[in-house]
C-alpha cells in the first residue's frame, strides 16, 4: 500500500480568542478537542482506546488504530492525525509556531542550525523574512522531534533541512510546510511528519498531502511551501534509526 493509497492522514486547526494569545491550559483543552474530533468515528475497544504516554513523553492511543501529535503556539492549535492501516504501524508529528515581525534567533541557529539552513535564513531579504524562514527550519525539526518521540535536547539529529534544494531521498518521513496568514499581519508556520511502515527504498510512493479542516470560527489563509526532500546529517534514511528507540 502505497503512501497515496492513506484516506486518513489530517490535520486540525483552530484559533481562540485572545489578542496576546490564550492560556496554555485553555490550548491543551483545545487540542485534546479537535483530537476528539478527528477521531470521533474510529472504533473504541473499552479501555483500550485510552491515551498514553511512552517514557519518551509521546502521547499514542494504546489500541494503535491511528496516531496523532498535538502542538500549540500563542492562540493557534493543531493535531495531525494518521489511522493505522492492518499492514502495521505508523506515526505522525506536527509542531505549529507563532512567527512575530522580529525575533531574535542568532544563538539558537548558531548552535543547533546547519550552515546550509543559517544560509537560507539569511537570503531573506527582511527581518521579518529571516524571522518567518527561521520559523520554517524549527518547525520541521520539532515535527521530526515529535515523530519519534524525541526531546528538543536531540535537536543536532535532525535531519538537515537545506531549502530549497534538496535531492529526492527513497526512505524517511514525509514532510509537509505550510504559511498561515491572520488578521494584523498576524503568522504562523505549521510543519507536518509522517511515516508509514515497510516503505521500500527503490521507490518513493507519491505523496499525499494531508486534508485540513478549521475547528473554529476564525481562520486563517494557508499557503503550503513546496518541499523536495530531507536530508539526514549523515546522508542516510532516518526511520530505521529512531523506530526502535521509539517504539510503543
Amino acid at each position: 500500500m502505497s503512501f497515496s493509497e492513506y484516506r486518513e492522514f489530517s490535520v486540525g486547526l483552530s484559533l481562540l480568542a485572545g489578542g496576546n494569545g490564550a492560556s496554555h491550559a485553555a490550548l491543551h483543552n483545545e487540542g485534546r478537542r479537535i483530537l476528539g474530533l478527528l477521531d470521533a468515528q474510529k472504533p473504541k475497544r473499552g479501555d483500550d482506546a485510552r491515551i498514553q504516554i511512552t517514557v519518551s513523553g509521546r502521547p499514542y492511543f494504546a489500541d494503535a488504530h491511528a496516531d496523532f501529535s498535538v502542538s500549540h503556539s500563542r492562540k493557534a492549535a493543531a493535531v495531525s492525525y494518521l489511522s493505522a492501516p492492518s499492514s502495521g504501524p505508523l506515526r505522525t508529528g506536527c509542531d505549529i509556531q507563532y512567527a512575530p515581525p522580529s525575533l531574535r534567533y542568532e544563538n539558537i541557529s548558531a548552535h543547533f542550525f546547519d550552515s546550509r539552513e543559517r544560509r537560507y535564513i539569511a537570503a531573506a531579504e527582511t527581518p521579518a523574512g529571516q524571522s518567518l524562514r527561521f520559523c520554517h527550519i524549527w518547525t520541521l525539526k520539532e515535527a521530526f522531534l515529535k515523530l519519534y518521540g524525541l526531546s528538543v535536547a536531540e535537536i543536532a539529529e535532525t535531519p538537515v533541512f537545506s531549502l530549497p534544494d534538496w535531492k529526492p531521498e527513497a526512505q524517511g518521513p514525509r514532510f509537509f510546510l505550510y504559511e498561515m496568514h491572520g488578521k494584523a499581519a498576524e503568522r504562523y508556520v505549521l510543519a507536518v511528519a509522517a511515516e508509514l511502515p515497510a516503505e521500500t527504498p527503490e521507490t518513493r510512493p507519491a505523496l499525499k498531502e494531508p486534508e485540513l479542516f478549521w475547528f473554529s470560527g476564525e481562520r486563517m489563509a494557508l499557503t503550503r511551501i513546496p518541499l523536495i526532500c530531507v536530508k539526514s546529517p549523515c546522508g542516510e534514511g532516518c526511520s530505521n534509526k529512531y523506530m526502535a528507540a521509539s517504539s510503543m
